[in-house]
């Protein structure tokens, strides 16, 4: 049997979770970029598309 280090699985799982948390972060940021662009062009009195 092949003997891991012990702080693999720990980076690995390290890893995942700071995916996670930048993706949400990123996702989050992008909605909030794309709602104060749409109230922008509501205040020009464009048209949404």
């Amino acid at each position: 049997m092949i003997n891991l280090p012990y702080w693999l699985p720990a980076l690995i799982i390290g890893s995942v979770i700071q995916w996670l948390i930048v993706r949400s972060a990123t996702r989050s940021a992008l909605r909030a970029h794309e709602r104060e662009r749409e109230t922008f062009r509501v205040d020009q009195g464009q048209q949404q598309v």
